[in-house]
């Protein structure tokens, strides 16, 4: 059983989360959501939807085309390409909104070894994913229970995933949590800093930002 750090409140824990306790780590990730992600996955998944309709509607536009000027050969032929592209992306956005859905209520069934979790007098009440790659870590859904909170549960929960982290650790996080993880030793890296895998981990962020206006912090622990 891991040690517990001096500021956790007496009956608390931090440690690895367990097999047997995923369904209660997905059960704090959809606190997680309702509270503080909610708004975020609604609009990722108007996107998503948005741009399956415009496919829709150019795969429509296509095989319309096709069909009028099907004796084109030269029309036909890059007709048929764009509609087989077309087609593939439609399939592949079509399953992608769907994991996405289903990654909102499995998500720690199936990444619940990722997880590091604090226990007070046998109840969970804090989580936080470390997720590791070859060349970076990252920081994901550090959450604590609302009656828990004020009590230090998540710095302590940060400095332990720290430890744990053998590669450079990066989160994002919303502008009210900078002054937190700053800190805790995170420090705000530009978006043009980050290599071509973080980009790519936190492009979906770009994204949210560049069509809404909400501003998201990319931080990097610095010993």
């Amino acid at each position: 059983m891991t040690e517990q750090p001096p500021s956790l409140p007496p009956g608390c824990i931090i440690r690895p989360a367990r097999e047997r306790e995923k369904w209660l780590i997905q059960k704090l990730l959809l606190q997680f959501t309702t509270s503080e992600a909610l708004a975020f996955d609604l609009r990722i998944i108007l996107l998503n939807f948005l741009i399956l309709l415009l496919l829709g509607l150019f795969f429509v536009i296509n095989i319309k085309l096709w069909i009028l000027l099907k004796y084109f050969i030269l029309i036909k032929f890059i007709l048929e390409a764009t509609i087989v592209f077309l087609f593939i992306s439609l399939v592949v956005l079509t399953f992608g909104i769907i994991l996405f859905l289903l990654s909102i209520f499995t998500y720690a069934l199936v990444n619940w070894s990722r997880f590091w979790v604090i226990e007070c007098n046998g109840t969970l009440v804090a989580c936080g994913e470390l997720h590791s790659s070859t060349t970076h870590s990252m920081l994901y859904y550090l959450f604590v229970t609302p009656v828990w909170r004020s009590q230090q549960l998540g710095s302590c929960l940060v400095k332990r995933l720290v430890q744990e982290a053998v590669q450079p650790l990066y989160l994002v996080c919303k502008p009210k949590l900078v002054q937190f993880y700053s800190q805790l030793g995170f420090v705000i890296v530009p978006w043009h800093e980050l290599s071509s895998p973080l980009q790519a981990s936190f492009n979906i962020f770009k994204i949210d930002s560049k069509l809404t206006g909400i501003y998201w912090a990319v931080m990097r622990y610095q010993s």
